[in-house]
């Protein structure tokens, strides 16, 4: 962010010791940085003006069966030639999957109770309990969680609380179980193999976990590998400066017990540097936890040919009106065609002054507007889902489409609270990526983002609720200013 030298020096001189300053500055963030986040989580973020939630036709592409049949051929045709990723947002630990155990939640911890045979990590914990003497069942069906979530979480029992979410015992099969992270490259291989044959997969993980993932990545790679198909796996780590600041429970900033602040993870919104730095081309994007056991993959890898399938239509149409208007063309046919794919495909308004622009400046605002990351993101019908949902929003430019997820919502605001609870559709986190221009040269992502937007959130830190402030999601701010077509799945 860009912010002058002494636009919050009086936040700063007052909120931050000197300490504070050298140990922001040691991880390469600003204390103008860390005092912009404490303004926000002090005076709460700036919520979306939101218009009309997304429909079938209005924002959403609803395609028929030879439609889906043409776009998976599309993908099919033409995937030899691309380079292609499959990135992974797993920078999350696997405690996450149990924050009821420290909240204390009845109606979570009775869940995980009444499920607990069917978790991937039940044989396991069944052992583990058996060695201790008791019966996880038994407990389970008493509904005293306590025991087991001291041996599921701490060190000598399965050791979730230091695990990595992508590590963690995910789904069972007969031979075994597989974690995420096996279960995305074995997914993957299904439909993301690229020039060469090749299939790329790539997460986003914390720095701690970073070796240890890496290395059952590589794992999972070679399971999958054949002679014909290559896996390639890697990781990177989220930037230690894109940590925010926190608040306790009196509204003072977070600190543990040696005085030092405690800098929190900015969330996935903050893996835009990462999918950035990847200088990818065609790139699925999805959640660590987000992966569907095997039985699901034939018909999951038929709806991802499709989505890319999509992406690749579209983008090879931008290409076409984006290399004629590189030329100055400024022809009639050439604009109708660039005014069609903005308004008709891509939900972008036209400027109220179109009409009175000539048609040089006509061709500069298509070319502004058609040249950015392309993305296609899977949406279906809402069945009360928690989570995101595609609607058009209002900006100064005009109404746009974006996925809006709840934190960033005015809920005291009628219309918007409207718009909010009759979202017709649900955002299932499902993407894939176009992330180079039409001459083949990687977009700067960093230029296409709301880089102000924030969510301010309630959580819990050695078992005491605290402010939290995270980035407004990778695929809500972070994509902000991208290209973007929602397609029904």
């Amino acid at each position: 962010m860009v912010i002058a030298n002494t636009a919050y020096a009086r936040t700063i001189s007052e909120a931050f010791h000197e300490q504070d300053i050298a140990e922001l500055r040691a991880i390469g963030k600003s204390a103008e940085d860390a005092a912009e986040e404490l303004h926000v989580l002090r005076g709460g973020p700036r919520p979306l003006d939101l218009a009309r939630p997304c429909t079938a036709g209005d924002g959403v592409l609803r395609l028929d069966d030879e439609e889906a049949r043409d776009a998976a051929r599309v993908y099919w045709d033409d995937a030899w030639r691309r380079q292609i990723s499959k990135f992974i947002v797993a920078a999350g630990s696997a405690s996450r999957m149990f924050q009821m155990f420290e909240t204390g939640d009845e109606d979570q911890t009775r869940l995980f109770c009444e499920r607990l045979p069917e978790l991937a990590l039940f044989p396991m914990l069944d052992a583990a309990m058996r060695k201790r003497g008791a019966d996880a069942v038994e407990l389970a069906c008493k509904g005293d969680w306590r025991p087991l979530a001291d041996v599921v979480m701490s060190s000598d029992g399965l050791g979730m609380a230091e695990l990595p979410k992508g590590l963690m015992p995910f789904h069972a099969y007969p031979d075994g179980v597989r974690t995420p992270l096996e279960e995305h490259v074995a997914e993957a291989v299904r439909y993301a193999a690229g020039y060469g044959n090749r299939v790329h997969v790539h997460a986003v993980v914390a720095s701690e976990h970073a070796d240890q993932v890496c290395r059952h990545l590589e794992g999972a790679g070679r399971k999958c590998q054949t002679a014909n198909l290559r896996v390639k796996t890697d990781v990177s780590v989220q930037s230690s400066s894109s940590r925010t600041v926190a608040l306790d429970a009196q509204g003072e900033l977070l600190r543990d017990e040696d005085g030092a602040l405690v800098l929190r993870p900015a969330g996935h919104g903050a893996t835009l540097e990462n999918l950035n730095a990847l200088h990818g081309d065609i790139v699925f994007v999805r959640t660590v936890d987000n992966v569907l056991p095997d039985e699901m993959h034939t018909y999951v890898s038929s709806q991802k040919r499709v989505l890319a399938g999509v992406l690749l239509q579209i983008e090879a149409k931008i290409h076409a009106c984006l290399t004629a208007l590189s030329r100055g063309e400024t022809s009639d046919d050439i604009l109708r065609e660039g005014v069609e794919l903005l308004t008709g495909r891509l939900g972008v308004a036209l400027p109220a002054t179109w009409d009175g622009m000539a048609r040089s400046e006509r061709r500069g605002f298509l070319f502004e507007r058609l040249n950015r990351p392309l993305r296609v993101c899977a949406v279906i019908p809402n069945g009360g889902h928690p989570g995101g949902a595609p609607v058009w929003i209002k900006t100064p430019e005009g109404e746009r489409l974006r996925i809006v997820d709840k934190p960033e919502v005015d809920l005291d605001d009628k219309r918007s609270r409207s718009v909010w609870e009759s979202a017709a559709y649900f955002n299932t986190a499902d993407i894939v990526c176009s992330l180079r221009d039409f001459r083949g040269r990687p977009f700067d992502l960093m230029r296409f983002q709301a880089a102000d937007e924030w969510y301010v959130l309630e959580k819990h830190w050695r078992g005491e609720p605290v402010r939290v402030l995270e980035r407004s999601g990778l695929w809500n701010s972070a994509m902000a200013e991208w290209n973007t077509v929602f397609l029904e799945a």
